[in-house]
């Protein structure tokens, strides 16, 4: 294989993808300044003490969970549009071929964002098992932003307009995230087994109980959902990694069935 249509590639691909990647790379440190923003006045930062900064690493954690939340179901939309496979275009190679070239850039994506994050971990991190720790977090961070990246692209692929496509996607996603976090009294009356898996199945607990984040006992939770005063289970790491996952796959599977539902009529 010739260098060049590699290089050539590899160019086009940063041309096309370079400000979604910078961005997902962004998003940690910009957790953290957030988090600085909110509980530390501006003047003070350039004197601040890496403790105050490890006690906040907690806070910039929320806040990343809440941004690729929303920032990943965002971006698998716009990878699968910029592809344009309800146009019915580049159908040389078919349908497995157009998904996975869809699903790349994302894929790259949440490794940059991964990496940054446990970097900025690992260097806030000073008890033992920094390390255990940093890489069982990260391991369902990633598994949750691929998985709402790649259903993302899933509904991009599946809508004739891309703003129906990020409409449905991220309400989804945030009604998934939030619905049983913000639930009245009615949990109350609702079978435990049904809102572990909830639980599980939210974005936003499964990477905060990775990070043993206790998210329903926080000041605003606590007083408005009933769930901090039940008997709920967060999901293990390696639960919600792997459920991820599989969602993750699923919604490939999913877009790769509607990459060859486009491209079906162009054979004809």
């Amino acid at each position: 294989m010739s260098v060049e249509p590699v290089q050539s590639r590899t160019l086009g691909s940063i041309r096309q993808f370079g400000a979604l990647w910078l961005l997902f790379c962004c998003i940690p440190p910009l957790s953290m300044a957030a988090s600085l923003l909110v509980n530390v006045d501006a003047g003070s930062w350039p004197s601040i003490s890496m403790p105050l900064m490890r006690a906040l690493a907690a806070d910039a954690w929320l806040y990343c969970a809440g941004f690729i939340t929303i920032a990943a179901p965002l971006a698998g939309v716009a990878a699968a549009w910029s592809r344009k496979p309800l146009r019915g275009l580049a159908a040389s190679e078919g349908a497995a071929a157009e998904a996975l070239a869809t699903a790349r850039p994302l894929l790259v994506a949440v490794l940059l964002f991964t990496a940054v994050s446990a970097l900025l971990t690992l260097a806030l991190a000073d008890a033992p098992g920094a390390a255990t720790f940093t890489a069982t977090s990260h391991a369902t961070l990633a598994a949750v932003a691929l998985a709402l990246a790649v259903f993302g692209a899933f509904c991009g692929a599946s809508f004739a307009d891309p703003l129906d496509a990020a409409a449905c996607s991220l309400g989804l996603v945030l009604l998934t995230a939030a619905g049983v976090l913000v639930a009245g009294a009615s949990l109350e009356r609702v079978p435990p087994a049904f809102i572990d898996l909830a639980l599980t199945a939210s974005p936003l607990v499964a990477m905060t109980s990775a990070a043993r984040i206790d998210i329903l006992r926080m000041d605003t939770l606590y007083q408005i959902s009933p769930l901090a005063h039940l008997q709920v289970e967060y999901p293990a790491w390696y639960t919600a990694a792997g459920w991820y996952l599989l969602f993750a796959f699923s919604s490939y599977l999913g877009l790769v069935w509607k990459c060859g539902a486009v491209r079906t009529p162009a054979a004809h």
